[in-house]
């Protein structure tokens, strides 16, 4: 924070005059002081995970709907892989929250691991992804990853924590398919199921990985028809999809890939329908100078221009906030901003109903724990303001993306830190 001087010249010698002025010169300095501690308690941490019964490393970004409950996941202690994670519900009692366990993963066919935000549906239903479980066979010896799908209990539950039911829609299928979503997924009007396994795919027989791919479930007859409609190929095409694919009304799916493309920094792709198939395109490939290694996904305004992130390169090679316009058929992309210190955003951003951007930093800030930051657009470009750098003791690490409810308020979670070390549910009040 830059100091404040206050010059102040003297010229009346009556003592009324000088104690009037002593007295606004005292008024002003008390404002100086207070005005820094109104801005840091705007930042409150709601809850503390303790690696309980809550388990640990809230990686996924919360999701809210319309009543303003927030929901999201744990992946569990680090290194687990059986029998690890869950999915949670935040709400908002009276003067407190409320936070109750949804689902506690099993392992085994059933998935664990779900790193994913979930996705609401238009019946309040949620989906989801494990990264590993299902399919034992290959995929490291973990599994190769689910889609599941949540539902509230049919009969009225008086508990407090009512654990709802699970259904598992798909379980992936070794290198001939795709395997480790990392991510969640997207549900379109007509119910249909989108995401972007990081492995899998083309080159996976060789290297035991792939270069991952975007797939479709579509209902039928009570179940569920698997298709993968586009497989990255790594350069010039894309490798390694990670964030949670885009759909938008007329059923393009857009998504970002962390490598390949033309220089191997990673592209931002579009796979569009085409007659009875799917065509896929590069958006965007990323040149290291303009962004590398896109993380996040991405999230459009009611223009249909396209907001994301990246984890490095720009001009500090620290990641930047970028923006794709359409226009005549293509897309023109800039960067809006580029971070300096430490790596940028691994989370998607958020946007208000005035246009302005809210994200996190994963590291950087006063104490190199990450930020929350506002990107407010102007005549002039956008402008940065940090919201709050994160200190250890209320959380550190920012890695899910932040949801804003209808007053403005913004949440949030952290991989680490807060009171037990595991990670916090923070709020940031207009």
């Amino acid at each position: 924070m830059a100091d404040h001087q206050i010059a102040v010249l003297i010229f009346d010698t009556n003592l009324r005059a000088k104690m009037r002025l002593l007295v606004s010169l005292t008024v002003l300095l008390i404002l100086f002081a207070v005005v820094p501690a109104v801005q840091a308690q705007t930042y409150q941490v709601l809850y503390n995970f303790s690696g309980g019964a809550d388990e640990t490393y809230s990686w996924g970004a919360l999701t809210i709907d319309q009543s303003g409950h927030l929901y999201g996941t744990t992946a569990g202690p680090s290194g687990c892989t059986a029998g690890c994670g869950t999915v949670y519900k935040f709400s908002h009692e009276g003067s407190g929250w409320v936070f109750s366990t949804l689902y506690a993963f099993r392992g085994g066919q059933d998935g664990t691991v779900p790193y994913a935000p979930v996705t609401i549906a238009a019946d309040g239903s949620l989906y989801g992804t494990t990264a590993f479980g299902g399919v034992l066979d290959g995929c490291l010896g973990n599994g190769c990853g689910t889609v599941y799908h949540l539902q509230p209990p049919a009969s009225f539950c008086h508990s407090v924590s009512c654990p709802w039911n699970e259904t598992v829609v798909y379980r992936f299928q070794n290198c001939s398919n795709l395997w480790e979503p990392q991510d969640g997924v997207a549900v379109d009007q007509a119910g249909n199921i989108y995401g972007a396994p990081t492995y899998g795919g083309l080159g996976c027989q060789d290297d035991g990985f792939g270069d991952g791919g975007v797939f479709e479930l579509t209902p039928s007859q009570g179940g569920w028809n698997y298709q993968a409609i586009h497989l990255f190929s790594s350069n010039p095409d894309g490798e390694t999809p990670l964030g949670t694919v885009m759909v938008d009304q007329a059923g393009n799916i857009f998504g970002t890939t962390t490598i390949g493309g033309a220089t191997g920094d990673g592209v931002v792709y579009e796979v569009s329908p085409s007659g009875s198939g799917w065509n896929e395109s590069i958006v965007h490939s990323f040149d290291g100078s303009d962004g590398r290694d896109s993380w996040a996904g991405l999230i459009s305004d009611s223009a249909g221009n396209l907001y994301g992130t990246t984890v490095y390169g720009g001009s500090n090679n620290s990641g930047v906030v970028f923006e794709l316009s359409p226009s005549n058929g293509s897309y023109t992309y800039s960067v809006l901003y580029n971070f300096s210190g430490g790596s940028g955003s691994l989370s998607p951003l958020s946007m208000d109903t005035a246009g302005n951007l809210y994200g996190v930093k994963y590291t950087g800030g006063a104490n190199d724990l990450g930020l929350i930051f506002k990107l407010t657009p102007g005549s002039g470009g956008w402008t940065f303001t940090d919201l709050h750098d994160f200190s250890g003791n209320d959380g550190s690490y920012p890695v899910g993306s932040s949801a804003l409810d209808a007053d403005g308020n913004l949440y949030g979670t952290t991989e680490d830190g807060g009171a037990y070390g595991y990670g916090v549910i923070w709020e940031v009040t207009p």
